[in-house]
């Protein structure tokens, strides 16, 4: 007689051979598995739980489908009811490889299976198979079931049911809370006086900025109109169409500035480090925003390598931050998972980042170095720029340039709002204190640096004690990088890495070489590499296990070439800012030469998108051009190295302003004490533009 069973969700099984997100195919199975009464074959259990299972058992007798010799172990047959032994193995123990011939030898987690014993019709309802930790044998972790109808000791995949499985989610989930150490007071307060330190250098640097920025705007002013020139210097260049976002490179100076704003943030966050609670997930440094570093202008190559250099210290100070935070959220939940995986996290971030503070102190020494060598006058800038905001304080902007800002197409609401963010600028700073900013970044720096190598060693006694914890959940694969990993562009380079996997479970390596985030550029756990350019970076791995947990690691990545990037001489036109009308054509050109007597070649890009690849330009400027342009040529050198020429072009439209006149006309006669009189007030537009919404 079959048992009735409640109806429930039917589980197939998953075939080998077939790809690991597809559903594993059975020939002569029947059996079917569920947690509860809704028919889920996936469940999640906590501390001290009891786990079942219900669902129907193939029966197998004298009617034995298998061919003979098609098991590797001794069957046992069921005789008056079906019986079947179910494993509980590590998620992913099954490949979902193999072929239909497979025997996967079955090992149970708890050391042996559970028997279920089905009706005649192979009915069962709510048999125990295991018990969650302290009290029971099931620790924290992801596990699939098996169901061995056989009871041969292996996986046949015509005959036997598997619920999980590499690719698939998995069938029971347990965590089980665990007591989370406190984060180690003396690293932590070395940690939060370097985070301290070094926010209040990058606000230093940040104040003293604009120094810099007066260099830029002096050098992308050339060429302009003196009559212009000054409102292009307040607010102008603000209007500069900036290229798309995946281009792949930045002007320094805009770069440094939003660098220098997101170290100030997470400096502060590093000294506060509130808990998260959204802990569950792996953090890595995120993708960086790289600055050009070749330029003609050695003050401008120096700003790129500064804006870099303040950009790999904030990502990873991000990262830092991230993991401190999510570590103390998996604390407050008693999640042992989580805990130490940002525990790992934790002591590799900081350690990464006392070796990348250290690595930039030249950096800063490169950037005094090109101050202290350019030819501008930095403090009689400063002093131009104090007139002009004292100026356009009190009477605002001329009839020149309020004619010059409508032919851009820009509007009275965006000058002005423009105007505001320029008057709010600092107006003190020198040359000597931005000289004595950079001097103070390297002294924070070395300070720093040791703080949070502090930090880096006392984590590792937080993960052992974690890892102390027989509850914890292993799941998770750690993975330790080499490097720094340093050689020439052009040159194979060595990359490795190790993993473990506490269950012993097959690993892959995938490597993020190029710093976009993405982990296709090399796999395997020593992969050689040609790397076509110079530049420096981190390399990062992920280790993936075959439950498909995964971890990530960074290290330093240097790539070095003594090959001089291309010269560029004969721009044409040779200032950097240009001036056009809708409707007039420029040619712009260049000449590019290898120093090594190589072939070079051009990309002109037009706010960031490629326009052309000659040794000239032509720019015909029309009506969707109007505003302010900027146009590139990068050369390239056989071996990767690039330099790059920019232009700031104004397009204009003429856009005729109203000239409007006021008069005012007074009563004609005396008027009495008490008696009424009008005033006549007349306004007139003398042309050529129109007027409207007139407010008197």
């Amino acid at each position: 007689m079959r048992i009735p069973v409640l109806p429930f969700l039917l589980v197939t099984c998953v075939g080998l051979g077939w790809g690991p997100a597809e559903a594993l195919a059975q020939s002569s199975n029947h059996s079917q598995l569920f947690f509860d009464s809704s028919g889920t074959d996936q469940a999640a259990f906590g501390a001290n739980e009891i786990i079942t299972i219900s669902g129907n058992i193939t029966y197998y007798g004298r009617r034995d489908p298998r061919p003979e010799g098609a098991n590797a172990g001794t069957p046992v047959q069921d005789f008056v009811q079906p019986a079947s032994d179910v494993y509980i193995v590590r998620h992913g123990y099954y490949h979902g490889v193999g072929g239909p011939n497979l025997h996967l030898f079955l090992s149970d987690v708890a050391g042996a299976p559970n028997t279920v014993l089905g009706s005649g019709g192979g009915g069962f309802f709510e048999q125990q198979i295991a018990s969650t930790a302290p009290q029971g044998l099931l620790m924290s972790g992801d596990y699939d079931v098996v169901v061995d109808e056989h009871q041969n000791g292996y996986f046949e995949p015509d005959f036997d049911l598997y619920l999980g499985g590499r690719g698939q989610a998995p069938a029971i989930t347990v965590a089980v809370p665990v007591g989370v150490p406190a984060l180690p007071n003396p690293g932590i307060t070395a940690m939060k006086a370097a985070g301290n330190a070094e926010f209040k250098a990058a606000a230093q640097l940040n104040a003293a900025f604009r120094v810099i920025e007066i260099a830029y705007d002096k050098i992308a002013g050339d060429g302009m109109d003196a009559k212009v020139k000054d409102v292009f210097k307040a607010i102008v260049k603000e209007f500069k169409n900036e290229p798309d976002d995946d281009a792949p490179f930045k002007l320094g100076f805009t770069a440094a500035r939003n660098a220098l704003a997101n170290k100030m943030k997470q400096g502060l966050g590093l000294v506060a480090d509130p808990p998260d609670p959204d802990f569950s997930q792996v953090v890595g440094p995120g993708q960086a925003t790289r600055a050009w570093e070749t330029d003609a202008e050695p003050l401008f190559a120096a700003a790129g390598a500064f804006a870099n250099a303040i950009d790999r210290e904030a990502l990873l100070e991000a990262a830092l931050l991230a993991s401190l935070e999510k570590y103390q959220g998996a604390g407050a939940a008693q999640n042992g998972r989580w805990a130490l995986a940002h525990a790992r996290g934790v002591a590799h971030f900081a350690g990464l980042l006392a070796g990348e503070i250290s690595r930039n102190q030249p950096v800063w020494g490169a950037m005094k170095a090109a101050t202290m060598g350019s030819a501008l006058d930095f403090d009689a800038l400063l002093n131009q720029n104090r007139l002009l905001q004292a100026r356009l304080r009190s009477s605002g902007f001329t009839t020149v340039e309020k004619q010059f800002l409508a032919d851009l197409g820009i509007s009275r609401a965006e000058s002005d709002a423009a105007l505001d963010r320029f008057l709010a600028q600092p107006s003190t700073g020198s040359k000597a204190e931005w000289l004595a900013a950079l001097d103070a970044k390297m002294a924070a720096g070395a300070a720093a640096s040791t703080g949070y190598s502090q930090l880096a060693v006392e984590m590792d006694a937080v993960i052992a004690a974690l890892l102390a914890e027989a509850s914890i959940d292993r799941d998770d694969p750690s993975v330790s990088i080499g490097g720094p990993f340093n050689g020439p562009a052009g040159s194979a380079l060595a990359f490795s890495a190790t993993a473990t996997d506490a269950y012993g479970r097959d690993l892959a390596f995938e490597w993020d070489l190029d710093g976009d985030g993405d982990f296709d550029d090399a796999t395997g756990a020593t992969p050689l590499v040609t790397m076509p350019s110079a530049g420096i970076g981190f390399a990062g791995v992920k280790v993936t296990n075959d439950g498909g947990r995964f971890s990530l690691a960074y290290a330093p990545l240097t790539v070095t070439s003594s090959n001089l990037p291309p010269v560029l001489t004969a721009a044409t036109p040779p200032e950097a800012a240009v001036e056009l009308e809708v409707g007039a054509n420029r040619v712009f050109s260049i000449m590019a030469t290898d120093p090594e007597g190589g072939a070079t070649s051009l990309i002109w890009a037009l706010d960031g998108i490629n326009v052309g690849t000659a040794t000239d330009y032509s720019f015909t400027a029309n009506a969707a051009h109007q505003g302010v342009r900027e146009l590139s040529v990068t050369a390239t050198d056989p071996a990767g190295a690039l330099r790059t020429r920019v232009w700031l072009m104004t397009v204009t439209k003429s856009a005729p302003l109203a000239d409007l006149a006021l008069s005012l006309e007074a009563p004609a006669a005396p008027v009495q004490s008490g008696a009424e009189f009008t005033w006549v007030m007349t306004v007139q537009n003398h042309g050529p533009g129109a007027a409207a919404d007139v407010v008197v």
